[in-house]
């Protein structure tokens, strides 16, 4: 599988894991909020009503993540946990970062300690999946 597809996939696939860590972490109040509720204030000003539309959108974006973060690691990923936590840190940083500048969601790191934690490390954990996905796919060689 080309590193693009494998980051693409691996994205796909880490988001569904990511929303479920959210959606677990909301359900036993660890968390007051969640990606989807995150995406249904952005995109529609309102949370709730366009749930399912929410996490299609996000999961084709943490998609487009992974692809996007393939084409950036070059060469052999040998240390994909590492190099999985440096992405996952830098994606929630940027996230929270637009949030803020949007002005219509507050930072996770302003929200609550529970729900900065848990966003915090299910991004780290998005970040390993992705690159993961990516080292175990073969490097392209352009002729």
């Amino acid at each position: 599988m080309h590193r693009g597809t494998a980051g693409f996939l691996g994205g796909v696939i880490a988001g569904l894991i990511k929303l479920a860590i959210d959606q677990i972490a909301v359900s036993i109040n660890i968390s007051s909020s969640s990606m989807i509720y995150i995406i249904s204030r952005i995109l529609f000003v309102t949370s709730g009503i366009y749930s399912f539309i929410s996490y299609i959108i996000y999961i084709l974006f943490t998609g487009l993540l992974g692809w996007i973060i393939s084409k950036i690691i070059t060469g052999i990923l040998v240390n994909f946990l590492y190099w999985g936590t440096v992405a996952g840190i830098t994606i929630w940083a940027l996230m929270s970062s637009i949030f803020l500048l949007l002005g219509t969601i507050d930072p996770t790191w302003s929200i609550n300690f529970g729900t900065t934690v848990i966003n915090f490390f299910s991004h780290i954990v998005l970040g390993v999946i992705i690159t993961y996905a990516i080292s175990i796919s073969r490097t392209e060689v352009n002729h």
